[in-house]
């Protein structure tokens, strides 16, 4: 084996050793979010009254949230994940769609915190504009 074969092959292994600690380390903090998540939900389903294991079932949990809790209609749960549901490029109606998106789960976030915590609420659903 010649030196540059030698040195091309060390630089590849040295390249595949990080790119997995960066990989493990991206999954560690995925997973740190996700449980810090899933204890802010079900504190809120606790708080309003509901059970808490309900804040683990996805579809669910998000359908209890915006109807019972946020107290919206039924209707904004599909409209929140009608672009997901297409699956077609949709071109600059996929950009107004992502940010009608986004309008939904601020406004869910602000009806969450208006039910539960009253006054006290809408200054954190300020913050996160």
């Amino acid at each position: 084996m010649t030196q540059e074969n030698f040195m091309t092959q060390l630089m590849s292994q040295i390249s595949i050793t990080t790119f997995w600690k960066v990989m493990m380390i991206t999954m560690l903090i995925g997973l740190i979010l996700a449980v810090i998540q899933l204890i802010g939900k079900w504190k809120i389903f606790k708080k309003a009254g509901r059970k808490g294991w309900e804040a683990i079932i996805p579809l669910y949990s998000t359908w209890i949230l915006m109807t019972e809790v946020a107290k919206l209609n039924w209707w904004w749960f599909l409209i929140l994940f009608a672009p997901s549901l297409i699956t077609i490029n949709l071109g600059k109606f996929g950009i107004i769609l992502t940010l009608l998106e986004l309008f939904i789960t601020l406004l869910t976030n602000y009806n969450i915190a208006k039910n539960i915590l009253g006054n006290e609420g809408l200054d954190l659903t300020a913050g996160q504009i």
